[in-house]
């Protein structure tokens, strides 16, 4: 048999203050020394049922009835209840404050004096009042725009001064544009990996004046950009989820001594493991190389579903992010921190390596060898 430092009485004083919520659980904690557990196991082995533990049960059948027939009438007379009885008043008042109080600030108004005249806490507030505490407490957030239309905002003020933060753009943009939400702000700048370094121009002072005097072609962009292989074995294949991965080797040298480099851009498919396009080059791979091939896989093999893309260069720059964004394909970024990213990459750049750059010769050849004989 249990046995407490307080009588049932006692006990029973404290698990009816918290039922009728006429005292919190920390203050009921604090008065008897207990903690919330033995609170609730109280509440558990004598259950409180609006009366007194003392009283008789005739008693407490007596005391039950005008409660049920004053809770009976009031139900059944509707808008006829007499206008006398201090219960349909209350009743009366409570409804009419429902209705006339659409938005909730005058009932939150109302109880809020309530709190601070009378002592009680917020839930008896609530319920005097004829609301839910959970609403009282409730704060509606703001609207969110346009996500293109916040990128647009911190792309601008990125191009202004390259150096700036996320802390500084958040803190110019609450000035100028006050109703954005700080969370959405946050999610584009990651979404579109604003984040990242911004190339700079490494031009020394004397190179620039030497080339003041100097008239330099510029050489279009598709000058700068490898050929395309044969479109004749492309794969179709739509909403598919692709692998782009890169790989280069370097040639030998030349008669003037001068060493390049060759390098293959594939895409595989994610799920069979199959190659569904390839782009080869010499020197260094730029981004306009890369969301060129893109654009043309896109067309020939069908816009994908998801572009998985390793952590790596030259996939860092964020003008692929910009291109998934604006062709609604879904972005997964592979970290080379995890051992099976590593171990997938490790295997696919074998596999291209060993298929297309070890015959050396023309390499749209062996890449055009290599998805014919896939297709």
């Amino acid at each position: 048999m249990n046995t407490y430092r307080y009588d049932e009485q006692q006990i029973r004083a404290w698990v009816r203050d918290k039922v009728t919520r006429a005292k919190t659980v920390k203050q009921i904690c604090q008065e008897a020394v207990i903690s919330r557990a033995t609170l609730y196991n109280w509440m558990k082995e004598f259950p409180d049922d609006g009366t007194s533990a003392t009283e008789a049960p005739e008693q407490k059948i007596a005391a039950e009835k005008p409660e049920k027939a004053s809770a009976i009438k009031l139900e059944k007379t509707g808008k006829k209840m007499p206008v006398t009885d201090p219960a349909a008043r209350y009743h009366m008042i409570v409804s009419s404050l429902k209705k006339a109080d659409v938005e909730g600030s005058l009932t939150k108004k109302l109880v809020a004096e309530l709190v601070k005249r009378y002592t009680i806490t917020v839930a008896q507030a609530c319920e005097i009042v004829g609301i839910d505490e959970a609403n009282y407490g409730y704060k509606p957030r703001k609207p969110e725009v346009d996500d293109q239309l916040v990128y647009d905002e911190l792309l601008r003020l990125i191009d202004e001064q390259p150096n700036r933060g996320f802390i500084e753009l958040y803190e110019i943009l609450q000035s100028t544009r006050p109703d954005w939400t700080r969370k959405q702000l946050k999610r584009v700048y990651r979404e579109r990996r604003l984040y990242l370094k911004r190339k700079r121009n490494k031009k020394s002072d004397r190179q620039a004046g030497g080339a003041e005097n100097q008239v330099t072609e510029i050489a279009p962009l598709e000058a700068k950009i490898a050929p395309l292989i044969s479109r004749s074995k492309r794969i179709k294949k739509p909403d598919a989820t692709w692998s782009l991965g890169f790989v280069e080797q370097e040639l030998p040298a030349d008669a003037d001594g001068n060493i390049a480099n060759a390098w293959v851009l594939f895409i595989l498919d994610h799920e069979q493991g199959t190659p569904l396009n390839a782009q080869t080059g010499h020197g260094k791979i730029s981004f306009e190389d890369i969301i060129s091939f893109l654009n043309t896989a896109a067309e020939e093999n069908g816009k994908p579903k998801k572009l998985r893309v390793f952590g790596k260069e030259p996939f860092t720059n964020r003008e692929i992010t910009k291109w998934v964004w604006d062709h609604k394909v879904a972005l997964h970024n592979l970290t080379l921190g995890k051992s099976e990213n590593q171990m997938e990459l490790d295997k696919m750049e074998k596999m291209v390596a060993s298929s297309v750059l070890k015959n050396g010769g023309d390499l749209e050849q062996s890449v055009e060898n290599w998805l014919g004989a896939q297709g």
